[in-house]
């Protein structure tokens, strides 16, 4: 136990500020032996003197860089895949808006619809623009981007339509900026076949 008693009081003197200096231990001093068990005491000689408390500098957090895209363009099978990817949620939505119009839903499902073309549109021209597209792609890929710009003030009309007529209106001026002059040109370079209604009905 001699052992344990020695541990537990050098831990009460650095709780106490009063750890002994470099090189020195703590010094005990045997007491003859008794009848009874054997007792340690700390000699008076053996005070440790106060060792200064060390200036312990913070270590320097270094920030973790910030992840950038890569400046390298899509290939033509990655832009082909990525194109798609892109144009099918507004496509979809658009097919889906043409049918509830013209099977006659009521004004309410019209609008919820019209919405989701609106909000897949904007979607569309944010991921358009921030995609590295090969370069033959760019300009007709600038020109979609523009059109259906154009549109999205006559989606976001429509969806806000308060009546048939004013809602058939915007999808009338929407449907003027399709795009469908540059979008042929992208799919044609990225040999894609013609569009098609029934792929996103």
């Amino acid at each position: 136990m001699r052992q344990l008693a020695t541990v537990t009081a050098a831990a009460l003197l650095v709780l106490a500020g009063c750890a002994p200096t470099a090189g020195e231990g703590l010094r005990t001093q045997a007491v003859a032996e008794t009848t009874g068990p054997n007792v340690t005491t700390a000699s008076p000689a053996s005070t440790p003197s106060v060792a200064a408390t060390p200036t312990v500098s913070a270590p320097k957090v270094t920030p973790s860089p910030t992840a950038k895209p890569s400046a390298t363009p899509l290939s033509k099978e990655q832009a082909r895949e990525r194109y798609l990817l892109i144009v099918e949620p507004y496509n979809r939505s658009l097919e889906g808006l043409e049918k509830a119009f013209n099977t006659g839903k009521p004004m309410s499902e019209l609008l919820l619809v019209a919405a989701r073309v609106e909000d897949s549109n904007a979607t569309q021209i944010r991921a358009l623009r921030t995609t590295r597209w090969p370069a033959n792609l760019r300009a007709p890929i600038g020109d979609l981007i523009a059109e259906s710009n154009a549109a999205q003030q006559y989606w976001r009309r429509a969806a806000a339509a308060g009546t048939r007529q004013e809602l058939g209106e915007a999808v009338v001026a929407a449907g003027r900026h399709d795009g469908s002059e540059p979008a042929g040109t992208i799919r044609k370079r990225l040999g894609l076949g013609s569009y098609d209604e029934n792929d996103y009905s």
